[in-house]
């Protein structure tokens, strides 16, 4: 009994956490194209100047 009860217990929450962390990387990889090419053009500006 503890076996079948521990065994999906452990399953759901891997598989949420790897759904969970794709969507956060998903993000982060957004905002780090975001700001990325905000910088590179700061630095263009600063450069330019």
């Amino acid at each position: 009994m503890s076996l079948q009860n521990s065994a999906p217990t452990n399953v759901d929450p891997q598989s949420e956490d790897t759904s969970l962390l794709g969507r956060v990387a998903a993000k982060v990889r957004r905002h780090v194209e975001r700001w990325g090419r905000r910088y590179v053009e700061m630095r263009v500006d600063a450069r330019t100047r």
